[in-house]
């Protein structure tokens, strides 16, 4: 999106080397490592030892020394051009200078190849003007085996988003293995799942590193959303994002993308981090500047955002948020099940046949929602927890496909165009005041006044596109009150939060300011 500028020459030239292959060898000599050349040394960063590690330990130093309550265990750092990004890289690195850490996660988005997973290179070793980085190969082999990770060498060949993290964890830490993950464009409902397979590796000395720029304003990036107050607008709108990550909410920031359009490239890996953190990671702010502060024009300008996430435990120990991947693919397929058994033999399925962990054999409230063609047909659920999840689900993929007053009965031919979605919920919870209390695409809504009662699952606004009052107009409505402002005043309100899950369904130039 950037204009490119002088340094393209520089980098295409280094493009010519930038993976190594093996070297030909013969006898028991050990075969020569693969190495993923820098390719931007000398032009984003500088390109000799001597000055790189001068410019790291410089912006290191001028960082404001962090007050943190506990061990670092996940930064999010910029990865533009060093005279760009280089203030903020060094905030966020300050934190974690000089600990033990033994193993550093990376997780960077795509710039230049489009695909639907998260790639592993199939090398030995990043290699930067400061020397070269080994990876963990056990690490790497395991991930390769597991679904939704690949190795897309033309991911690796020319991404920066990920090369330039590296010299500044080289100053910071020493010595490390390095497990690099070039995120692509995987679905939403994969994220949980991709996230459990990197949790077991995130432990006591092991720091998780997203890699993210915030948001690229102006022309050359195809995104003019204000003209005037620019740098104002700006901090207001990466306000709203880095708000959202800080809360460790991971619908709020997927809200805030697809309401803003914002240009943030990070923004699978800031969403696989939410996965993983949870809600007990408390967020630090660090920093915040921008291109155009730097420049003094906000023709074109990119911003960076330092954070920084803390934990007394490893994020390895601490429980995912919700149900696993495994436990949500159990409670879909009881649930499809159900709907098969229902037209094959007329009888329930039986859970012992299915593996049934303690989480879900608790009581939860929870809905089976039935879409087919993109359109709604059939949902039913238990706000209150009645009887252990997976019999809930059971209970209510019936109810969703027969019992929905809405919708007539599902039928046999209806199955293979049925699309299963099911919504977890957390207890309720009464709020005094709903215009403070209430997070549109974050809360569901109970509202009961004068003996009627009305429900709302949290995604309903978000797929209506309403706001704050138009969500608390519709509850009432949903309730059978003739007034839609019934809600201000004598009403009984509670919210609840839910994991909701369902079956899959079926570049221009870049500058160093990116």
């Amino acid at each position: 999106m950037m204009r490119v500028g002088p340094c393209l020459a520089v980098c295409v030239f280094l493009l010519a080397t930038a993976c190594a292959e093996p070297a030909a060898n013969g006898g028991d000599e050990e075969p020569e490592p693969i190495v993923r050349r820098a390719v931007y040394a000398g032009s984003w960063y500088p390109g000799t030892a001597e000055a790189l590690r001068a410019e790291v330990t410089r912006h290191l130093d001028a960082a404001p020394a962090p007050e943190l309550p506990s061990p670092v265990r996940a930064l999010v750092s910029p990865h533009a051009g060093y005279r760009y990004s280089g203030p903020m890289a060094g905030r966020t690195y300050a934190t974690i200078r000089g600990r033990p850490i033994e193993r550093v996660v990376v997780l960077a988005p795509s710039h230049h190849v489009g695909f639907r997973k998260i790639s592993v290179p199939r090398v030995t070793h990043y290699e930067t003007p400061l020397g070269r980085i080994p990876l963990d190969l056990a690490v790497r082999d395991r991930l390769l085996a597991t679904p939704g990770f690949t190795s897309n060498a033309r991911a690796h060949r020319r991404e920066h988003s990920l090369e330039v993290q590296l010299p500044f964890l080289q100053v910071a830490l020493g010595s490390f293995t390095l497990v690099p993950l070039v995120v692509g464009q995987p679905p939403r409902e994969r994220h949980a799942d991709l996230a459990d397979a990197i949790r077991p590796l995130l432990d006591e000395k092991t720091l998780l590193v997203v890699s993210t720029d915030f948001t690229h304003y102006g022309m050359n990036y195809d995104y003019v959303p204000f003209a005037i107050d620019i740098e104002k607008n700006l901090a207001k709108l990466d306000g709203r994002v880095a708000d959202a990550v800080l809360d460790r909410n991971v619908t709020r920031l997927w809200r805030v993308l697809d309401e803003t359009k914002a240009t943030v490239c990070g923004r699978h890996p800031l969403a696989l981090m939410l996965h993983l953190l949870g809600r007990t990671t408390p967020g630090h702010r660090l920093g915040y500047e921008t291109s155009g502060a730097r420049t003094g024009s906000f023709e074109n300008s990119v911003s960076y955002v330092a954070l920084a996430f803390t934990s007394k435990k490893p994020l390895a120990s601490l429980r995912p948020p919700g149900l696993s991947g495994a436990e949500r693919a159990t409670l879909l397929r009881l649930a499809r099940r159900t709907l098969e058994e229902e037209f094959a033999s007329g009888r329930r399925p039986d859970p012992a046949a299915f593996t049934i962990t303690p989480p879900l054999r608790e009581k939860r409230g929870v809905f089976v929602t039935l879409h087919q063609g993109g359109r709604l047909r059939g949902c039913i659920g238990y706000i209150v927890g009645r009887k252990p999840l997976a019999e809930a689900v059971i209970d209510n993929a019936l109810n969703a496909g027969f019992r929905d007053p809405r919708f007539p009965p599902i039928t046999a031919k209806d199955l293979p165009t049925l699309h299963i979605e099911i919504s977890v919920m957390t207890p309720l919870r009464r709020i005094s005041d709903p215009l403070t209390g209430i997070e549109v695409g974050r809360h569901g809504i109970v509202l009961e006044k004068h003996g009627r009662r009305g429900v709302f699952l949290p995604q309903v606004p978000m797929e209506q596109g309403w706001d704050l009052e138009e969500y608390l107009h519709g509850i009432c409505r949903k309730a059978g009150l003739r007034d839609p402002e019934a809600w201000r005043e004598g009403a009984t309100i509670q919210t609840f939060e839910a994991q909701v899950f369902g079956e899959p369904k079926d570049g221009k130039g870049k500058g160093e300011r990116d």
